[in-house]
């Protein structure tokens, strides 16, 4: 399992660093600044994924560097964490046209607060590490209702969009059964 798992992850490495250059090309060429939202979003989950090989490779399973390393590599998480989920955040504002401020900053402001809050209050275990990342999921489904709820209740004219709306509505209700 470990064998698939690592080739896995590289797979997902390669792909995370061809979107995040793919975007950062299109940036440059088109100046629009969903690119470089998706570029920095990219980016930001390339780090995020490769801190998956920290024990193996850069310390050893076997180390043993305590607590004060387990807290560090943590805070590095939270940014790096922060740094895609609020890349992607800022392209679907942008993409939605919310221009508020409040709107913008706030999720961001949740999440890293949120995630410290765990790292300081709770002692080690699996408790701990499973609500460290409980913010993350938090943060993708705030996007994901955002968005639904926005495509949901903004008017077509047209009637065009009337079918797909009911399409994104019963997807909507699927991820979140």
């Amino acid at each position: 399992m470990g064998f698939v798992l690592f080739h896995y992850t590289l797979f997902v490495l390669l792909g995370s660093i061809m979107a995040s250059a793919a975007c950062l090309s299109a940036y440059l060429v088109s100046r629009k600044r969903a690119m470089r939202y998706a570029f920095a979003g990219f980016l930001f989950y390339f780090f995020d994924v490769a801190w998956v090989f920290q024990d193996d490779f850069f310390t050893g399973a076997d180390a043993g560097l305590g607590a004060a390393y387990a807290v560090v590599m943590s805070l590095v998480l939270v940014v790096t964490g922060g740094g895609f989920l609020t890349s992607f955040w800022l392209l679907v504002c942008d993409y939605l046209g919310e221009e508020r401020r409040v709107f913008k900053v706030a999720p961001a402001v949740l999440f890293v607060a949120a995630s410290v809050a765990v790292l300081a209050l709770l002692p080690e275990g699996d408790l701990r590490s499973f609500l460290f990342y409980f913010p993350r999921e938090l943060y993708l489904f705030w996007m994901l209702l955002f968005a639904g709820f926005r495509f949901l209740v903004t008017k077509d004219e047209s009637g065009r969009n009337r079918l797909r709306r009911h399409r994104l509505l019963y997807v909507l209700l699927w991820v979140l059964a």
